[in-house]
């Protein structure tokens, strides 16, 4: 990358950029990736708030900033998620991701899980505002969130819906569009 501002807050990497970061400004807020990387991650700054990895992206996350609210992986990812930091609020995994999830963090308020996800999904987070849950997704859901507010079934899902809480808008998505219940 060579040398980058030190008060650089966003940084955003085009689709064909497929080499290591590098040194990163410890102030960076926000680090998008595109498409074609697939390098290992080593420091990110302690400040990342969101990082958002491109589609071909599949290695290990190791440590990953204690203040990342914001976590977007790629189509490819499919290696374990390990620890993710206890202040996350919103995960989306790709349509390749089918590992198990662990112990989410309890804020937690957004979680999208792709296409080939069919894992059990464990406890969820008892703040989760929104589940989208992809296309192969088969298994019971367990204790659905209190305020859970949408919930959005893959077009494979069979499962006993059980209890969905009050005012908790519940759609399944296929190929050719939402369908509403």
């Amino acid at each position: 990358l060579g040398l980058l501002p030190a008060g650089l807050q966003s940084l955003v990497l085009g689709w064909d950029f497929s080499r290591p970061l590098g040194e990163i400004p410890t102030g960076l807020q926000s680090l998008r990736l595109g498409g074609d990387f697939n390098e290992p991650l080593e420091s990110l700054p302690a400040g990342l708030q969101s990082l958002e990895l491109g589609d071909k992206f599949n290695q290990p996350l190791g440590l990953l900033p204690a203040g990342l609210q914001s976590l977007v992986l790629g189509w490819s990812f499919n290696q374990p998620l390990g620890k993710v930091p206890a202040g996350l609020q919103s995960l989306e995994l790709g349509d390749k991701f089918n590992q198990p999830l662990g112990l989410l963090p309890a804020g937690l308020q957004s979680l999208e899980l792709g296409d080939k996800f069919n894992q059990p999904l464990g406890l969820l987070s008892a703040g989760l505002q929104s589940l989208e849950l992809g296309l192969h997704f088969n298994r019971p859901l367990g204790e659905i969130p209190t305020c859970l507010q949408s919930l959005r079934l893959g077009g494979d899902f069979r499962q006993p819906l059980g209890e969905v809480p009050a005012g908790c808008r519940v759609s399944r998505g296929n190929s050719i569009g939402l369908e509403l219940f």
